[in-house]
């Protein structure tokens, strides 16, 4: 028997492919059928998946921030993505730091206006271009993630039929 997905011999016993790891459904019919991934991480995905596939921006990601990461349950993106703000902003406050003990304090005051604007420009421009930086990286991201997550499914799920894992997804 071969694999529908990659063409390599599967023997009649396996559960997937040991070349490409593509499911192999067993049934009571006698015949073998390769389970699809990518039919299962477009049910994984829902409605949205042709829109998730086409171009490498993500408007949603660039509008709604982290929250729309959270949304999608991808949790160490949306860490890793919060995390990067706190650092940027972090970074920010030394400055500010720095720049208060750099001068005396008169000085500082008639000036902030001068250190507040340019702070203030520093933490709206780093914001953009975390969010431009997220945006461009998070469809790549949420189709590997996507992925992962319909072979914890499968293997979960093995011996089950197409559909009856396809509705698990």
């Amino acid at each position: 028997m071969t694999c529908g997905n990659c063409g390599s011999n599967v023997n009649p016993g396996d559960m997937f492919c040991p070349k490409c790891g593509a499911g192999i459904n067993n049934s009571n019919n006698s015949q073998n059928t390769i389970i699809n991934d990518e039919v299962l991480v477009d049910a994984y995905i829902g409605k949205n998946i042709e829109e998730l596939r086409k171009g490498n921006f993500s408007w949603c990601t660039f509008f709604f921030d982290v929250y729309y990461v959270f949304y999608r349950k991808m949790w160490l993106f949306s860490l890793l993505y919060f995390l990067s703000y706190l650092v940027v902003f972090a970074l920010l406050m030394v400055l500010i730091l720095i720049l208060v003990k750099q001068t005396n304090e008169i000085t500082f005051i008639q000036n902030y206006v001068k250190y507040y604007s340019i702070i203030y420009g520093g933490i709206t421009l780093t914001s953009l271009a975390l969010r431009l930086i997220f945006s461009f990286k998070f469809k790549k991201a949420y189709l590997k993630h996507a992925t992962k997550k319909v072979e914890q499914i499968k293997i979960r799920n093995m011996g089950k039929t197409n559909e009856e894992i396809k509705k698990e997804c």
